[in-house]
């Protein structure tokens, strides 16, 4: 795995794999602090896809996880989007944030709750 593409330098990565501008200005200052706190090291990153889309479950334990999750996929090629509770999205500034990462929002209970899947299934420029 070539460090260019680990952090969606340039042209490093095919598009549909891109980060986008918030994720990469994010995980500069996020992905050594996690590196720090958490030691990670990857095993199987070889077995991720080099293209196409894909969806990784993650048992989900702590509000630290989604960021050890990203690490993982950032670190692996692949730029992340997570599906996040919709009243995430109603906090002004996390929702704008979270909304230019290309997000997805779960409107858990409701009858639009199985939307995020035709969200994410969506190219991220049309995902809502």
């Amino acid at each position: 795995m070539s460090l260019l593409r680990s952090w969606d330098i340039g042209t490093a990565r095919i598009p549909p794999r891109r980060a986008g501008a918030i994720i990469f200005l994010a995980q500069l200052p996020l992905r050594p602090l996690i590196t720090l706190l958490s030691r990670p090291r990857w095993r199987g990153t070889e077995h991720l896809p080099q293209a196409g889309p894909m969806i990784a479950c993650g048992n989900h334990l702590s509000a630290f996880d989604p960021f050890a999750y990203g690490h993982l996929l950032q670190a692996g090629g692949i730029a992340p989007r997570f599906l996040a509770k919709d009243v995430l999205f109603r906090i002004p500034l996390l929702g704008i944030l979270l909304r230019a990462a290309r997000q997805i929002p779960v409107r858990r209970g409701t009858s639009r709750s199985s939307d995020a899947l035709a969200d994410a299934r969506a190219p991220s420029s049309e995902a809502s």
